[in-house]
């Protein structure tokens, strides 16, 4: 149990830690590389007709 309270610990003083660094006006980007708040670019994004066939 003290790991996960120490695992605990160290993920919340990290985020705060980020959030309190953060530059406003910076865009922030998820895991995939992309924007975060947005899996995929319009221009990325495949028709629905292109993949049916």
């Amino acid at each position: 149990m003290d790991e996960w309270l120490c695992a605990v610990s160290c993920i919340t003083s990290r985020r705060v830690y980020l959030q309190r660094t953060a530059v406003a006006g910076v865009p922030r980007y998820g895991l995939d590389g992309h924007p975060k708040g947005r899996s995929q670019t319009l221009k990325h994004r495949v028709p629905v007709a292109d993949w049916r066939h």
